[in-house]
């Protein structure tokens, strides 16, 4: 549908947003691998534990991080759907 592609347009630009931040190193290493738990848990379907991480990412980096924090939520909504 229109909404899950604008939806998938907008995890696209999160990715780049973290991309950005890591090559200016504005992410931390720890963060760094709780962004690989998440998109481990998201490749098993994990969506329950994929969504803890994002409510932490949310209450402890959202004020420097929420470019790329907020499309993981989509990405959690649009992998429940199946894509």
């Amino acid at each position: 549908s229109a909404g899950d592609k604008r939806q998938l347009n907008d995890v696209t630009k999160g990715i780049a947003a973290l991309s950005n931040k890591l090559g200016l190193g504005e992410v931390g290493p720890d963060v760094l691998v709780r962004v690989g738990q998440f998109a481990d848990c998201c490749f098993n379907r994990d969506f329950v534990s994929a969504t803890a991480i994002q409510s932490e990412f949310t209450l402890s980096i959202w004020d420097t991080q929420k470019e790329w924090i907020k499309p993981l939520k989509l990405l959690i909504m649009l992998g429940k759907k199946g894509f």
